[in-house]
């Protein structure tokens, strides 16, 4: 008889730690809290632990042992189960004072029973605490349920902590990101015109040329410039002149077309790479400009009147011209306009 005892008893004893193993098994495994509240409600009633309250506080406190405790103000009521039923404890935010251990209004239950209050630490670091009804199963199975919380509680601190560093991390390479194209905006861009600088022009327009000799395609390069800045600058000061060389840009950006390169690459000079279109469409470009110059001109109520001079050259189909060769040409050009145009002012 008392071996068959002895059985049942070891019987007993290996069941319930083959039990105690799995439900500290799945527990020890948890990150996240929303899974340790969940695991809780599933695996602490299969230790008869049938009532229990999770506490943490808003901040892990370091218990150094050379220095005197100091209780935390508040805690926080994560979670809880009585009689199997989980709590939904509503009160001021969940958050309580620490010397008020169990609010009276936590639970409505009024049965009797006795509740064991166990501080959650991993080493010196005190995490919260919490309370359980006596086990049947005797306090080993506690005390090993509630090492395993405080582990797996530290584990979800360094989780969220770990989440908010990559979150911080990831909304910082951000700024940075969205820091350097503002800086690269600024490196390729004029600040009068809001137009592409030299910079900006040549890196998008070596682009734009080579795949428009990889399709065989015709493009223009279009030399500009404002005549007779200088008598401006010097007449009606360099506000005017600055004046200006905005509008000139705005009739750039109105005359030609939004895949085009327009840039201002100083003083008084312009330039315009446009992919797809030769010669032939040139006329256009001309016609448009000269409305928009004109409707200028009569609008503006400025003594001075607006007048471009411009040099055109055209990228060949099959030529192994780079885009330098073609700016000089089209440069060539503008100055022989330029010339013309001296000419003409001299016979008259």
């Amino acid at each position: 008889m008392n071996e068959v005892i002895r059985n049942i008893q070891t019987n007993t004893s290996n069941n319930s730690q083959n039990l105690l193993r799995n439900v500290l098994g799945n527990l020890s495994s948890i990150v996240h809290m929303d899974d340790l509240i969940q695991s809780l409600y599933t695996h602490v009633p299969l230790l008869d632990i049938n009532t229990f309250f999770l506490f943490t506080y808003d901040t892990p406190w370091i218990h150094d042992k050379n220095t005197p405790w100091k209780i935390p103000q508040s805690i926080n009521f994560i979670t809880g189960m009585v009689d199997q039923v989980p709590c939904n404890f509503r009160s001021k935010g969940n958050s309580f004072s620490t010397l008020n251990l169990f609010p009276a209004d936590l639970t409505t239950d009024s049965k009797r029973r006795t509740l064991l209050a166990y501080p959650l630490f991993f080493r010196e670091v005190h995490y919260g605490m919490i309370i359980l009804e006596l086990s049947k199963k005797g306090g080993a199975i506690v005390e090993g349920l509630v090492s395993t919380i405080s582990g797996v509680i530290k584990s979800t601190s360094l989780y969220q902590s770990k989440e908010k560093v990559e979150e911080k991390l990831r909304r910082t390479m951000l700024e940075l990101e969205d820091h350097n194209e503002q800086l690269n905006n600024l490196s390729i861009t004029d600040e009068l015109t809001g137009l592409y600088n030299r910079r900006g022009f040549m890196k998008l327009a070596v682009q734009q040329h080579q795949i428009t000799i990889q399709m065989k395609k015709k493009a223009l390069v279009i030399f500009l410039d404002v005549d007779g800045l200088k008598l401006i600058n010097d007449i009606y000061g360099h506000k005017e002149g600055d004046w200006i060389i905005q509008k000139t840009a705005e009739v750039l950006q109105n005359t030609f077309r939004n895949m085009d390169i327009i840039a201002r690459l100083g003083g008084d000079e312009f330039i315009v790479l446009t992919p797809n279109a030769g010669l032939e469409i040139l006329d256009i470009f001309k016609t448009r400009m000269a409305a928009h110059i004109t409707e200028l001109n009569e609008t503006s109520g400025k003594p001075f009147k607006l007048s471009v001079s411009l040099g055109v050259a055209e990228c060949g189909l099959y030529d192994n011209c780079t885009l330098e060769d073609y700016m000089k040409k089209a440069d060539e050009e503008l100055y022989k306009e330029k010339q013309r145009k001296k000419e003409a002012k001299e016979k008259s």
